[in-house]
């Protein structure tokens, strides 16, 4: 066969990513190591990669190994096994999931190590045909006591209606300043929306970030590392402290600020943020999607204005044709 009709996994399934995470990085989960060009001759017949990625697949865990050479995990696909192989390794997955998450979704708290993150759900009209759409929806507050916080995440529970979709509001793990943005916070969203995917039939490509206040701080923070993950982001309110809009080229993102929140100069930081994703797309016209928004005579609290940051995201779905 010839070699340009050929290909190998990694390479074109980018447009078929598992509930936010590529064929790939499942392949590597399930323990398959990276695939190489195929060693088998020319002409000569090839093995069946798919009966042996099923054969793998049906094995107890524990001694799956790794696939070894001349094997699926070693061996380029044509198109047609490639889209195979990834509806396996798509199924196998969800069913994972449905084994081993299913109390974890039902009492919605997640626990990594010695952290929890409870979280509410509001579902807003009906599920469209590829799914609902999601919005992880984080809460104010930060470096306050636990009855703070708390406070703020009943507040963002009912901050934001949708048309449709499913609206999450987790409780941060921690109470410190930056407990939106700490390391911890990628995982715990990365394994929330595999849930949400597999339990509540969310569309994967319709995946929406936003956040007031501290929560804003965390839009700033996470848009740029998970925008892989994301349709678009809104920032409500927050403070970027290190954060750049460099990872944002294919990511949707829109700003919103009170003219008057002149604390750690939010609304200073805004507008500079406003000149750079400006500069950025007049530079490269095909990315730095954005819209930033400065609220007149508004403060820190913006009277529900924001709101329409959550309506521009909505008509954005992640593109997988743009990654690299």
């Amino acid at each position: 066969m010839n070699h340009q009709n050929r290909t190998r996994i990694g390479l074109t399934t980018l447009s078929c990513w598992i509930v936010g995470v590529s064929m790939m990085d499942t392949a590597v989960a399930y323990g398959i190591a990276p695939p190489q060009p195929s060693s088998n001759p020319a002409g000569h017949p090839e093995q069946d990669v798919i009966a042996q990625l099923r054969h793998y697949l049906s094995a107890d865990p524990e001694d799956r190994g790794h696939l070894g050479e001349r094997s699926f995990g070693m061996q380029s696909l044509t198109k047609q096994q490639d889209v195979e192989a990834t509806r396996l390794l798509v199924e196998h997955h969800h069913r994972r999931i449905r084994e081993n998450r299913k109390e974890e979704h039902t009492a919605r708290l997640l626990i990594l190590g010695d952290r929890k993150m409870p979280y509410e759900v509001r579902v807003f009209g009906e599920r469209p045909e590829s799914g609902h759409s999601l919005y992880i929806s984080m809460h104010g507050g930060g470096g306050a006591p636990r009855r703070v916080n708390d406070q703020q995440w009943e507040n963002q529970k009912r901050l934001y209606s949708l048309e449709e979709g499913v609206y999450v509001a987790p409780r941060a793990p921690t109470d410190t300043w930056n407990m939106w943005h700490q390391a911890h916070i990628d995982a715990f969203f990365t394994r929330l929306i595999e849930n949400m995917i597999v339990f509540e039939g969310i569309d994967p490509d319709r995946v929406y970030l936003t956040g007031y206040s501290a929560g804003g701080d965390g839009v700033y923070q996470l848009a740029p590392r998970m925008a892989d993950r994301l349709a678009a982001a809104a920032m409500m309110a927050g403070h970027p402290n290190d954060a750049m809009p460099d990872g944002l080229r294919n990511l949707p993102f829109t700003l919103h600020m009170g003219e008057n929140d002149s604390a750690y100069h939010r609304n200073t930081v805004a507008k500079q943020w406003a000149k750079m994703l400006h500069e950025r797309n007049q530079q490269d016209p095909g990315g730095y999607v954005h819209w930033v928004e400065i609220h007149a005579d508004k403060g820190h609290w913006m009277d529900r204005q924001d709101a329409a940051g959550v309506r521009w995201m909505a008509q954005f779905r992640r593109n997988l044709d743009l990654l690299p």
